[in-house]
């Protein structure tokens, strides 16, 4: 098999917005959108994603905050750098987490939901359990081990992604 180089161009952008209701807890809202353009010549599927939640934080102590949310969004494929048909994904999820200081050591983000995809072009509905870990180990004074795992239902084949860096 020949490797081929293809030219694509991606983009993506967050927004958050929190609102305090008392000095321990908030509303929050946040948009995401990225897009991934192949270039006319690529085998590459075009992929644009737009996602947004809501939820509710409750601060438990300085360091640590748990939260839940709920989530809407859509994820739309067209084969072929942008030639073939497009097929348009809703996910609707919902999660709860934990976030902050977990010992004086380890920080850090872990969440834990379910999300449900459907597709009114291909009938197909499917749910299914989602997790995301952030975290951040203090090994010494200038050592430090990062995890990061996510694990969505999403349309493309990397449903999995992990990560770890020591440094």
């Amino acid at each position: 098999m020949i490797a081929e180089q293809s030219n694509r161009l991606q983009f993506s952008d967050q927004l958050r917005v929190s609102l305090d209701l008392t000095p321990k807890s908030d509303i929050y809202f946040s948009g995401t959108y990225s897009e991934t353009d192949q270039a006319e010549t690529s085998a590459f599927a075009d992929i644009s994603n737009w996602n947004t939640a809501a939820g509710y934080g409750f601060k438990y102590s300085e360091g640590l905050r748990f939260f839940s949310q709920l989530s809407y969004g859509q994820q739309a494929t067209v084969g072929g750098g942008g030639r073939g048909t497009e097929r348009v994904w809703d996910l609707v999820g919902g999660s709860i987490g934990a976030e902050g200081e977990f010992t004086e050591k380890l920080t850090g983000t872990l969440q834990f939901g379910y999300q449900q995809r459907s597709s009114d072009l291909t009938g197909i509905s499917a749910g299914a359990p989602t997790v995301t870990a952030e975290l951040e180990q203090l090994l010494g004074d200038r050592t430090m081990l990062a995890l990061t795992y996510t694990r969505a239902n999403q349309v493309n084949r990397g449903r999995g992604a992990y990560g770890l860096r020591i440094g």
